[in-house]
């Protein structure tokens, strides 16, 4: 459809596999002179052919961003250098303090019951088209009689409702 278009640019940058599906998704993998990754490769292109500068979109804020993912994002910025470790204080020598125990009130434990919780009680399996052999039970029974009789037209059994 782009082509049949007539647009004065048609881009695709990659595309996904059959089995994914079939929508085109951005390129990944773009490197620049160096080497090195380039997440907006397509951007820069797009920007230099309309004649616009370009410039970085900002990141998010941390705090918006799954922690997961934010370490993903965070990887194309320069890491932040860590701060210098502040000078620690030099020891000083004083009188430690000495302990004189008091005698405390103890309690006894109250007991607390706790909830006892009851099984809600399920409604039992009903699927009348499933008990093949009317033994009242969707069983094993029922599975050979559909195994022996796959593919048939008729067949299970004087009791079989397939017929």
């Amino acid at each position: 459809l782009a082509l049949a278009s007539g647009a004065p640019h048609v881009w695709i940058a990659q595309w996904n596999e059959w089995h994914e599906d079939q929508t085109l998704e951005p390129g990944w993998g773009f490197r620049d002179e160096a080497g090195n990754e380039e997440p907006f490769a397509f951007l820069r292109i797009l920007a230099d052919e309309l004649g616009r500068n370009f410039s970085e979109p900002t990141l998010p804020p941390q705090t918006s961003v799954d922690p997961e993912i934010w370490g993903k994002v965070n990887a194309f910025e320069s890491p932040t250098p860590s701060p210098s470790p502040s000078p620690t204080a030099t020891p000083t020598s004083t009188a430690t303090p000495t302990f004189t125990p008091t005698v405390t009130d103890t309690q006894t434990p109250t007991h607390t019951p706790s909830p006892t919780y009851t099984a809600t009680p399920t409604p039992p399996f009903n699927n009348e088209g499933s008990d093949i052999n009317l033994d009242g039970a969707v069983d094993a029974l029922d599975l050979l009689i559909l195994l022996e009789d796959w593919g048939k037209v008729t067949g299970g059994g004087p009791n079989s409702k397939v017929h």
